[in-house]
């Protein structure tokens, strides 16, 4: 469902922040940028728990000039291993949708990798693998990959065929030093009001 001015009390279940607002903070959040996100071609909706109308997390998308469009999915924190779950239930409502009621060519959506449900339910509904970004999130208090899934209209492959896909690469376990290993080590004497020294450089005040 759409936001209300009411979900300011519950603002920490459905909105995508690490950092917690207060009633009227989240109010006037709201009155803000809800009227000018949709002006931009953003969406919010609520995802609510069909017993009581508890909010359970929130979905987001944006649509490209009514061809594309990028899909978000957020579940509460405190639903812990649920909300994988919660994500998945987003995803199997939203993509067709999208794709059936909006008509998009192609669906973007970017997941963590190790969050299983959501994984699955993108696979189970004909999501393909895009890209990647090693370490570019992070999940279950460590990084992660950030894994891209896309899904193209049936109508779309059906005239064009699927894209080829390239081919991942080795993943960089050790990356290689960036700073040539030929410099010499820190010679001299730092000054007294450096913040801190290395091996090469020392940090001072401005």
């Amino acid at each position: 469902r759409g936001i209300e001015l009411g979900d300011a009390a519950s603002i920490a279940s459905w909105y995508p922040s690490p950092f917690p607002a207060p009633y009227d903070v989240a109010e006037e959040r709201l009155k803000e940028e809800v009227p000018g996100s949709a002006h931009r071609g953003t969406h919010r909706f609520i995802a609510c728990r069909h017993s009581d109308d508890r909010p359970m997390g929130s979905v987001e998308f944006t649509a490209d000039e009514g061809l594309t469009g990028w899909l978000s999915v957020h579940a509460a924190p405190l639903l812990g291993p649920d909300a994988s779950r919660v994500r998945a239930e987003q995803l199997e409502i939203m993509v067709p949708w999208l794709q059936n009621e909006k008509h998009l060519f192609a669906i973007w959506v970017e997941l963590a990798k190790g969050d299983t449900f959501a994984e699955e339910a993108a696979t189970r509904l004909g999501m393909r693998f895009a890209y990647r970004f090693r370490e570019g999130c992070r999940f279950n208090g460590r990084r992660t990959d950030l894994v891209c899934y896309e899904a193209l209209h049936p109508k779309w492959v059906a005239r064009f065929g699927l894209p080829t896909q390239t081919p991942e690469g080795d993943p960089v376990i050790s990356p290689k030093y960036p700073t040539p290993q030929s410099w010499s080590g820190f010679t001299g004497t730092p000054p007294k009001n450096a913040l801190a020294v290395g091996n090469r450089l020392y940090l001072r005040p401005i």
